[in-house]
């Protein structure tokens, strides 16, 4: 610790801040890596929803194919039928779409899925086939040679009418009536597929076989009938036709379209499974975000408090305690303790040369206290001077006073001297006027 504090304060600040930046960094780039998380995430399940409603979609276009392969079986419908392979093709081509675009569970769900319906269409093309070679059946077996021979039995009935043979005729009509019959009933059968329709239909040929067969010997074209037997044999072989077909209708509208519900059920499952999982990834995603970034907000908040904390105990407070020392120095109180004394760095530095501030007002202190007791000493010497020149100055005045006096009194007698002396002065100039006059007299005299 305490070579944190003896480091300089700008590698402090720049630690404090650096540390402090790094943490900073460190949240955004979890913020960031987090962010771009949820939103791999919110793409993985949009991607996943996007699955999930195509394949919805898909399931409703299997169904679509299989309604119009319904009505195509049950209409015989040509338009239906290209409308069941173009649903197919849309089909496909969506399978082939998510097939590239699908990974784990719902792609092999997928990929089971698109071989389930190639194998449901090679069913129904199948279906398909055993449809056409019935209508060709029915078409060139039954329809065209029943058209075809009840021209023939018309032809040959209104020929007995006008040569007048009408047993003949009857019999003719009576045998066209038995065809017209096993043709309507052979229709029935097409529709309905009861067996009583086609028992019915064979048994209204046979009748028809019956009344024409003595009509070959009366001039009936063999053509009706080789028409009729044609007839004949194609009701009988209907049957099988129609009993294979139902076989592959029942295959095709039975296990196999469960088979593909199921597939598709599956598909969907594992799509909304994957959605789901997409969905519950992101709120984890979103939770964790939640948690861990106020985690690290906080965790930041701590290290940008404690390296606040530590640069207010490693700088701030020795600053301030030497603030408050400088102002105590500066009111004169050299008690005052200096801080952070003997530390490295510029706080350190501060307070040594607060520390010899202090010093030096101690020693002014010394010297001024030195040169106050001079002061004081030099006072008292001139106090004691000045008592010993009063009490001279006294002396001296008393004798000045006594030797005024004396001065006085010998002025006094210098005055009177003086009087003395002037009227000697005066006596003197007297006598020399008189000792003039008695010369001048005697000058005269002589």
């Amino acid at each position: 610790m305490s070579k944190l504090q003896d480091l300089r304060v700008g590698l402090k600040l720049a630690a404090a801040l650096t540390c402090i930046l790094m943490i900073v960094m460190l949240l955004g780039g979890k913020s960031l890596w987090s962010l771009d998380r949820i939103d791999t995430g919110f793409r993985n399940y949009e991607s996943a929803a996007e699955q999930a409603m195509a394949t919805e979609e898909l399931r409703l276009a299997v169904f679509d194919f299989v309604g119009a392969a319904r009505e195509y079986v049950a209409r015989d419908s040509g338009a239906r039928l290209q409308v069941a392979f173009d649903l197919y093709d849309e089909i496909q081509t969506q399978v082939l779409g998510a097939v590239d675009q699908s990974r784990d569970r719902y792609g092999d769900a997928v990929k089971a899925t698109a071989e389930e319906i190639d194998a449901f269409r090679t069913s129904f093309v199948l279906l398909t086939e055993l449809r056409t070679e019935r209508n060709r059946l029915v078409a060139e077996h039954i329809r065209t040679p029943g058209t075809e021979a009840r021209r023939g039995l018309a032809d040959f009935s209104d020929r007995a009418l006008q040569a007048g043979r009408a047993e003949i005729a009857a019999r003719a009509s009576k045998a066209a009536m038995h065809l017209l019959l096993a043709r309507d009933y052979a229709a029935r059968y097409l529709e309905s597929f009861r067996q009583a329709d086609l028992d019915r239909a064979r048994l209204e040929i046979r009748q028809a076989q019956a009344q024409s067969e003595p009509l070959g010997l009366r001039g009936l074209d063999a053509g009706v009938t080789e028409r009729l037997a044609i007839m004949a044999a194609a009701l009988q072989e209907i049957s099988t036709v129609y009993e294979t077909e139902r076989a592959a209708a029942d295959r095709f509208f039975g296990s196999e379209l469960d088979v593909l519900e199921s597939r598709t059920a599956e598909m969907l499952a594992a799509a909304e499974a994957v959605e789901a999982d997409s969905r519950d990834a992101l709120a984890a995603e979103r939770r964790g975000v939640f948690f861990t970034v106020p985690i690290a907000i906080a965790f930041a908040a701590l290290v940008a408090l404690l390296a606040g904390l530590w640069l207010t105990r490693s700088v701030a407070h020795p600053i301030r305690g030497m603030t408050a020392a400088m102002g105590r120095l500066a009111d004169g109180d050299t008690t005052a303790k200096i801080p952070a004394i003997g530390r490295r760095d510029e706080v350190g530095q501060m307070a040594q040369a607060m520390q010899v501030f202090k010093e030096s007002m101690i020693e002014a202190e010394r010297l001024t206290a030195e040169r106050t007791e001079a002061q004081e000493a030099q006072i008292a010497r001139s106090r004691r001077v000045e008592d010993l020149t009063g009490t001279f100055d006294a002396a001296v005045a008393q004798v000045l006073r006594g030797v005024s006096e004396a001065a006085e009194e010998m002025n006094a007698t210098a005055q009177s001297m003086s009087s003395i002396s002037e009227e000697t002065r005066v006596q003197a100039t007297s006598a020399s006027g008189a000792s003039t006059q008695a010369s001048a007299n005697v000058q005269t005299v002589a």
